[in-house]
């Protein structure tokens, strides 16, 4: 029942941020179509290579990016924000892995799940231990491949999470050929 605990948490989060602007809405859909690719991914990985609990891997997936439904909702006040989305995406890549974490830990998450608002994003990041921060970075690289996000042009099997996870080509291709199944008996659970 851990899943639906983190389903329903993440389904109340994103009910808390609505705006009337239809591109900041797009916005909004877009961001929670990624966090689920990133949570069911994050899910597979942290069963598969690790010995982290996969449903917290899958929570950590589904928030990763939590700072950006405030900041986009917030944005609906701000016409220079609202009406381009260039500076919109600007701000939003300044202020996101500060303001996440912030929320993350006065949700009273535990501390390493917190950090991956912060630490998802830097891939030369190096620990001494896989942590939830090295499934979602990886899972969440997978989710931007071959889109316009900017993430193609990474070698991913040159980041330190790669080779901290164990993962190789076919073994990645394995878990994103499973997550296909796995995101979309996601969105048919929050659908019904």
């Amino acid at each position: 029942m851990e899943i639906v605990r983190n389903l329903v948490t993440s389904m109340v989060v994103l009910q808390l941020f609505r705006t009337h602007s239809p591109a900041l809405q797009e916005r909004i859909q877009l961001l929670w179509s990624h966090s689920i690719e990133v949570a069911a991914v994050a899910n597979l990985l942290a069963r598969q290579f690790t010995r982290l609990d996969a449903q917290e891997a899958m929570l950590a997936g589904l928030l990763h990016d939590i700072s950006v439904l405030p900041l986009v909702s917030r944005a609906e006040r701000y016409p220079q924000l609202r009406d381009n989305p260039s500076a919109l995406e600007h701000v939003i890549d300044v202020l996101h892995s500060a303001i996440g974490r912030r929320i993350l830990m006065t949700w009273n998450l535990q501390p390493d799940l917190a950090a991956v608002a912060t630490a998802h994003g830097n891939l030369k990041r190096e620990s001494t231990t896989i942590d939830y921060v090295d499934v979602v970075m990886i899972a969440n690289l997978c989710s931007h491949a071959g889109n316009e996000h900017g993430c193609s042009g990474v070698d991913i099997e040159q980041l330190p999470a790669y080779r901290k996870l164990g993962l190789s080509k076919n073994a990645l291709a394995g878990v994103m050929e499973e997550s296909d199944g796995f995101i979309a008996e996601i969105r048919g659970f929050l659908q019904d």
